[in-house]
């Protein structure tokens, strides 16, 4: 499915139904009663136009002129990947309004080198959008990461006044961006998921495999993508011996009961070890801790009275 490509309606509510009024009717599809375009696949690089007639059943219907672009990417794009890392408040604020200029200024810079861009994967990466690029020449080679990026942060300022973005990092290397936390190792793995991500906006719908570009490996006592979540040890009671459990970043400790010792409050302590019984008295150790046994003739918890 590429996406739901309704018309744009302030009421919520209303449901459209559409249907393909020009186009290789060959290609695309809409499943009846919505508005979801469908297409079969496709090999190769094309733009195709497309009309589509959309009706809310309260009005007169309308018709909408879609442009789908398809564009493949191989092995030889991953390898000759670079990063843009462009601040956004959100998702659907960026493709709505700043994917197509962004993509744009893209193109106008490296026209001037005999070359074009292609932009093939998305991703939201905390307060930033991360955009996956390549750059082929006109002869079909690709630029290396290197020339690609050393143009692109060349003129990074004209990128940022052209397409009203800021960029803050240009890379092709997504672990000097440091973004596994606590103490967290980062890996360089670009992996291609067999799973489709689609991101849908008022003005771009974005259809592509989802894709990872690094994973984190925790330090012990952390989880989560990006290791950011503690984990607490305290959840399945480690400590014994009704001890209590305190946990911490990273990990964790037992505030034993008197008596008990250990990470795990698993050791039983001789009180008797460390008291001394006065007056002939003998030491027996007990589960709160110790009784001093006294000889005939004095009392007291040592046996000193």
């Amino acid at each position: 499915m590429i996406g739901n490509v309704h018309p744009e309606d302030q009421d919520e509510s209303d449901t459209f139904s559409c249907a393909i009024k020009s186009g290789p009717l060959n290609m695309f599809t809409i499943s009846n009663g919505t508005c979801e375009l469908w297409s079969s696949p496709f090999q190769g690089e094309a733009t195709i136009n497309i009309t589509i007639e959309a009706t809310d059943q309260l009005h007169f219907p309308v018709n909408n002129s879609i442009y789908v672009t398809y564009k493949g990417f191989t092995n030889a794009s991953i390898d000759s990947c670079i990063l843009f890392y462009v601040s956004s408040s959100s998702m659907e604020e960026f493709m709505s309004n700043k994917y197509l200029r962004f993509v744009k200024a893209l193109d106008s810079l490296f026209n001037l080198q005999a070359s074009k861009t292609h932009v093939f994967g998305i991703k939201h990466f905390g307060s930033e959008i991360l955009l996956l690029a390549a750059v082929k020449n006109y002869n079909g080679q690709y630029l290396s990461k290197e020339v690609a990026i050393g143009i692109s942060a060349g003129h990074k300022k004209l990128l940022e006044a052209q397409s009203n973005v800021t960029i803050s990092h240009i890379t092709s290397d997504p672990c000097l961006t440091s973004p596994c936390q606590n103490g967290a190792t980062c890996n360089k793995n670009t992996y291609i998921s067999q799973d489709v991500a689609v991101l849908e906006s008022s003005a771009v719908i974005f259809v592509s495999p989802q894709k990872e570009i690094f994973n984190c490996t925790c330090l012990v006592g952390f989880t989560g993508t990006l290791c950011e979540d503690d984990i607490d040890e305290c959840e399945v009671n480690p400590c014994e011996n009704k001890g209590t459990c305190v946990n911490a970043p990273g990990s964790f400790y037992c505030h034993c009961q008197s008596g008990f010792s250990g990470s795990f409050c698993s050791a039983d302590v001789d009180e008797c070890l460390k008291v001394k019984c006065q007056n002939g008295g003998t030491c027996i150790p007990t589960q709160d801790g110790y009784h001093c046994h006294c000889v005939p003739g004095f009392e007291g918890r040592i046996c000193c009275i």
